[in-house]
């Protein structure tokens, strides 16, 4: 691992400290976000408010905007590390071909 950087190697160091994850602890994950919107959302509907339901909307466009831009930043150094690590490990000066094409091309008709 000294050919990574701190940052990838930052990276790897939380993805190995915490165990996989499940379906279960990933649907609490973003349950946090989405019930409390979504109950606003059904108190604005329920009352007729445009803009509780609008709020609701807003906040969830909020939350997965920031999810999917943490997940982008962090995946940048992630796959840089994991490709130094691979090649490190074959001597290759390129990355392995992807399963499908070593599998020997994917689907057959």
């Amino acid at each position: 691992m000294e050919q990574l950087t701190p940052e990838e190697r930052s990276t790897i160091l939380r993805y190995l400290a915490r165990p996989p994850r499940g379906r279960f602890d990933y649907f609490f994950a973003f349950a946090v976000y989405l019930i409390p919107s979504f109950l606003f959302a059904l108190y604005g509907v329920w009352r007729s408010d445009f803009v509780a339901v609008a709020v609701a909307y807003l906040v969830l466009l909020i939350a997965i905007v920031y999810i999917i831009g943490y997940q982008t930043r962090s995946s940048r150094p992630f796959y840089s590390a994991i490709k130094k690590l691979v090649e490190h490990a074959s001597g290759a000066s390129e990355p392995p071909p992807a399963p499908e094409a070593a599998a020997g091309g994917g689907h057959s008709v």
